[in-house]
């Protein structure tokens, strides 16, 4: 546990993360690491062959600290390392905090090795720059790396909540262990796809999100017919990693996508207090204004004290300015929230 007054753990995090966060190249072969700190697991994975490096987060304090007041938590916290663009995937660079707004949507390379769900991933990125095969003296070749697709909740300042667009390997909600209610059809085009007979709900279980969430995107980019977003699952994503525009949100999806995010864990809160354990009971007829007053309330939320742990680096930066009279420690926030 890392606590915000104590400057040695401060310093210790700081240099946990720069150290975490640097390129690392290991020639010839993959690698995997993991990583504990401050009550977080972090991994850290990268292809020999593509340079693709990807850090995950998990366990402790790894969400936005306006959303645990609401009921929400992250599964995971994805960290950049320090290079603005993918070697031989230059559409996928760092991007201005401004481009992480409502509704936007991107994507960025994963791994399979981050999570057990990358078989439902939604799409395959080719390379669009050749890797040469030195070893061999043949041609340059092009690679496949995994993709997932997110649209942004949330806004921050050096790193937003994000939800992730899954297609379920082509199975959509019919999926093994997918909870239907907590997922809405993501589309392009004026009119969503039909449900497979077999994401409709069994009797007594609960049924997709009514309202279908239209996407903008951007020339030349698709989705596929099963693709849905997952409403129950957060992820807070670091400005530092490097990700793809794909589009952003319909100007008439927004308030559908607001509304039953907040409905879906609201359900969730309530099933919790209740002792349930399966499907969640509230309509997607929650009205507007009680989505815009937990918004409100989310916004109005304390931010944590300083004897609460962190895990994300906002708050190791907030961290060191309240030290309001400690120069050289405002002087490491700032270096830290300058990370690459």
């Amino acid at each position: 546990m890392i606590h915000l007054h104590d400057r040695e753990s401060f310093q210790a995090f700081r240099e946990f993360l720069l150290d975490l966060m640097t390129p690392c190249r290991k020639t010839g072969e993959d690698f995997v690491e993991d990583h504990g700190f401050g009550g977080s697991r972090y991994r850290r994975v990268a292809r020999a062959e593509t340079n693709v490096c990807i850090i995950a987060a998990t366990g402790g304090q790894i969400t936005c600290p306006e959303l645990p007041s609401a009921g929400i938590r992250a599964v995971m916290l994805i960290l950049g390392i320090g290079y603005q663009e993918e070697q031989f995937f230059p559409q996928y660079r760092t991007r201005s905090s401004t481009f992480f707004t409502l509704g936007k949507v991107f994507s960025l390379l994963w791994d399979e090795k981050i999570d057990q769900d990358s078989k439902r991933i939604t799409a395959l990125e080719r390379s669009t720059r050749p890797v040469a095969d030195r070893s061999s003296g043949s041609a340059p070749k092009y690679f496949l790396s995994l993709k997932r697709y997110f649209v942004v909740i949330r806004k921050g300042t050096h790193y937003c909540t994000a939800l992730p667009i899954m297609s379920y390997g082509g199975e959509g909600v019919s999926a093994k262990g997918c909870i239907k209610n907590d997922h809405a059809i993501a589309f392009i085009g004026p009119v969503p796809p039909t449900l497979r007979a077999d994401e409709h709900p069994s009797p007594g279980e609960s049924p997709m999100r009514r309202l279908s969430i239209r996407i903008v995107a951007d020339e030349h980019e698709d989705l596929s017919p099963t693709s849905r977003i997952d409403f129950g699952t957060v992820y807070t994503i670091h400005h530092n990693v490097k990700v793809k525009p794909f589009g952003r949100l319909h100007n008439d999806s927004i308030e559908p996508f607001n509304q039953q995010f907040f409905s879906v864990w609201a359900s969730k809160s309530q099933n919790s207090e209740e002792g349930g354990i399966g499907h969640y009971g509230t309509s997607d007829d929650t009205t507007l204004a009680a989505t815009r007053t937990a918004q409100k309330e989310g916004k109005q939320a304390q931010r944590p004290s300083s004897s609460q742990h962190i895990a994300i680096p906002e708050s190791a930066a907030e961290a060191a300015t309240s030290h309001g009279n400690d120069k050289s420690l405002r002087n490491e926030s700032q270096t830290f929230q300058q990370l690459p």
